[in-house]
């Protein structure tokens, strides 16, 4: 069987899952990309106020 995704999410940190899950609530094919390893370093340093008030807006 031959799949077709209309979004590909490159990244599977909080931001990516948070979109993957709510495409896929508004019946959107997604995949997400899969590294062959895991990373041991953080890429975030902080987030500020406007990217919490919009991960916010998007969860609920």
């Amino acid at each position: 069987m031959k799949s077709h995704y209309q979004v590909l999410i490159v990244g599977a940190g909080p931001v990516g899952l948070l979109l993957a899950c709510r495409l896929k609530k508004s019946g959107i094919n997604v995949v997400i990309e899969k590294r062959s390893s895991c990373s041991t370093h953080s890429k975030a340093l902080s987030m500020n106020a406007a990217s919490l008030a919009l991960l916010h807006s998007l969860a609920w």
